[in-house]
């Protein structure tokens, strides 16, 4: 009998294979594969760019580095004379102003940002702005944190015509300052103008400890109560952050605080501000708005979460710094009640001190940015890599244009009933903004999937292109031989593991001993992707589930280096089988995986062992999990993966299952049903998926192969 030791040796790809490698860099192909033949088909098409829960209240700009003083602009009197009252200079060498650098955005680093003046206006204070007495022993507090709706929409009817030629910013538009959180190396947010007024803050990486005697609120703190001692700097810190900019840019109609993996929409914030500013906010109201979460059964009031960007009304910041509120809130934040306070703890307790509460908007996500391209979203987070955030941008602003005009002073006002116990998506209660949006994301869902790690996809079938496969999509199809040479009579038979299909008819043996040939073909030809995906052409793949475990396993769940190999497990070991991964349940690796079973020239000697040797009678589903055991690679089970049913197709959590429908698509219209049904259901559930569902099993039923399960075999 032949011994299936691994032999390893190299393989070059050809000329024409480091061609094709190359095109295929760039474009997205379509790629039919005959085994028996050298020809390839393609076509080609643009392929598209790559793509964090935190606890409620819990600031994801943790980990800070101090940065040297930057000295500030001179400002004016009033508010600042009251903040320059504190101790040290206004920077507190912990904050940086980068107001128009002349660089393209992401230029410019902490260490490079430059003091400009803010405006014109920058030697004075308006009167509206300063009411209250530079110190104040006692605070005199304005009753006007509560917006009044507007009684129609007969005020916005007049200015519509207006509203999509708003003035330019800088030109009569309502003016904003940034405050971005962030680290020494920051770089300042690509979604920013050159001639934004952006105050970069970095707090120290050291600080002093709390007093004895000050609690931690263990169970709203959750997983931060043991968060290192730089996190816990940056949140006490944070204040001084926004005394910075409130000195840096003291005149401004609204402040929006944000950190650095914050996506901001821009086209949608100059909106929102206009119509704010023009059809909904009164010239006394208050304003302190974004994705909202209720803590008051930790005795924390109601906070916004800063993650998803917070709108405060410049007004509202400059009566909390003129009434001396500001800074007594930053001594209770650095050495008093609050030094064991998220950031967002600390702004929301600070501004119920002159009456201001938090206003919950759908606009505004913390935990998920699913739903970045619709116009209707003004910031959302986490958007960890500049490549994301800018790709969300583009695709924000090529639906923008079509959808603007669902924005309307009733999109812009905060929710008259809002969800402050959800987390995971800031949502209205009422009917205010739901079917509105969710009829938006409906069509738009169609149209641009999220931003993704990039993916190729090999489907074995017929050759016909499956319903769920996109125009831009890299696929190849591998369409097996109908014949193929007879194995040696020296590879083994595996009789109880085949069962019946050891008597399968041959062309289907040719494609179990052609498969892993057709696996290398598609490395080659999309030799750059971030994963793999191997399905049948019977198997359906919901593409909208399929998006999001990709965005959450890349960003939330495998380290950089990790291995991949997931889908439906089942245990052959008493066969001598390593575990595997059940093929038509749909087989996800990551590229590097596969690229290092090339690279080690074991692929080739798969591929050999397949064909013409000792494997010649294994099925496809084990030559791949005997071929990546020999580079310590092992399956992983995954529930969102069905081989044997696609009785949970309408399940968001559901990425691929495989009916038992005949047809070599179960029937297209079967397929569509489905798909239909699962877009439809993904778009009111999404906000369950998280990187606890995305992760592969700790725990899995191996030997439970009708279905794919997380669990004690116990």
């Amino acid at each position: 009998m032949v011994r299936c030791l691994p032999a390893l040796r190299g393989r070059a790809f050809t000329s024409v294979s480091a061609a094709v490698a190359a095109v295929c860099s760039i474009f997205g192909v379509l790629i039919t594969y005959r085994s028996v033949q050298s020809s390839v088909e393609l076509r080609l098409q643009p392929q598209g760019v790559a793509s964090g829960n935190l606890h409620p209240g819990a600031a994801s700009g943790g980990g800070a580095v101090a940065v040297p003083p930057v000295a500030a602009k001179p400002a004016a009197a009033g508010v600042l004379a009251e903040l320059r009252s504190s101790t040290g200079p206004p920077s507190s060498g912990i904050g940086v102003f980068t107001s128009a650098p002349k660089l393209r955005p992401g230029s410019a680093s902490l260490g490079e940002a430059t003091t400009r003046p803010a405006d014109a206006n920058a030697g004075a204070v308006k009167s509206s702005d300063t009411t209250l007495p530079k110190q104040a022993s006692a605070v005199e507090v304005k009753s006007t944190s509560v917006v009044q709706a507007p009684a129609s929409n007969n005020t916005l009817e007049s200015k519509k015509a207006g509203l999509w030629t708003l003035p330019p910013r800088g030109g009569g538009a309502p003016t904003i300052a940034f405050l971005i959180l962030g680290y020494r190396d920051s770089l300042r947010p690509l979604w920013t103008d050159p001639d934004d007024k952006v105050y970069m803050f970095s707090p120290p990486a050291t600080c002093a400890p709390c007093p004895k005697g000050v609690k931690m609120l263990r169970a709203a703190s959750s997983a931060y109560v043991n968060a290192p001692e730089q996190w816990w700097c940056a949140q006490r810190n944070y204040l001084l952050g926004m005394k910075g900019m409130l000195m840096t840019f003291p005149t401004v109609d609204f402040y929006f605080l944000a950190d650095t993996d914050t996506a901001v929409f821009r086209e949608s914030l100059d909106v929102m501000m206009h119509l704010l500013q023009t059809s909904v906010l009164r010239a006394a109201d208050d304003l302190y708005m974004g994705h909202g979460y209720d803590l008051s059964g930790s005795k924390v009031t109601r906070i916004i979460m800063s993650g998803g960007g917070v709108l405060v009304r410049g007004p509202t910041l400059r009566r909390l710094a003129s009434s001396g509120v500001l800074l007594g809130c930053i001594e209770e934040s650095l050495s008093g009640q609050w030094c064991y306070h998220h950031l967002d703890w600390t702004v929301a307790e600070c501004l119920a001190r002159i009456n201001v509460t938090a206003s919950g908007h759908p606009a505004f996500q913390q935990n998920t940015c699913n739903e970045h391209y619709g116009a209707e979203v003004v910031a959302c987070h986490p958007a960890k890599h500049r490549r994301v955030q800018q790709a969300m941008i583009e695709a924000h602003a090529a639906n923008f244009a079509a959808n603007k005009d669902n924005l309307d002073a009733t999109w812009a006002f905060p929710c008259k009933s809002y969800n402050w116990r959800y987390d995971p998506r800031s949502v209205c209660k009422g009917p205010l903004h739901g079917a509105q949006v969710e009829a938006a994301i409906s069509q738009k869902i169609t149209v641009l999937r999220p931003i993704l790690p990039t993916v190729a996809f090999m489907v074995m079938g017929d050759g016909s292109t499956p319903p769920w496969i996109a125009p831009q999509d890299n696929v190849m199809m591998f369409l097996p031989p109908q014949n193929c040479s007879d194995c040696p009579a020296s590879a083994e038979k595996k009789r109880k593991a085949s069962g019946n299909l050891l008597f399968a008819p041959k062309p289907w043996w040719c494609a179990q001993r052609h498969y892993m040939a057709a696996v290398e073909k598609l490395m080659q030809h999309f030799p750059l992707v971030d994963y793999y995906f191997l399905a049948s052409a019977s198997a359906v793949v919901f593409r909208d589930s399929l998006d999001a475990l990709l965005r959450l396993l890349d960003t939330e769940v495998l380290q950089k280096d990790e291995d991949l190999f997931m889908g439906h497990g089942y245990d052959l070991l008493q066969s001598k089988i390593a575990r595997i991964i059940l093929s038509d349940g749909g087989i996800l690796i990551r590229g590097h995986t596969l690229r290092r079973l090339a690279n080690t020239g074991t692929l080739s000697w798969c591929i050999e062992k397949s064909l013409h040797s000792c494997w010649c009678w294994h099925h496809l589903d084990w030559v791949l999990a005997e071929c990546f055991a020999r580079i310590g690679v092992i399956a992983r089970g995954h529930s969102a993966f069905q081989q044997h049913t696609c009785k949970d197709s309408s399940s968001p959590r559901l990425v691929t299952c495989h009916p038992k429908v005949g047809g070599s698509n179960g029937g297209n219209a079967n397929v569509q049903t489905l798909l239909a049904a699962h877009r439809s259901n993904f778009i009111k559930d999404a906000t369950e998926l998280d990187k606890s569902w995305a992760a592969p099993c700790k725990r899995y039923m191996w030997k439970h192969h009708t279905e794919s399960r997380c669990g004690s075999e116990e």
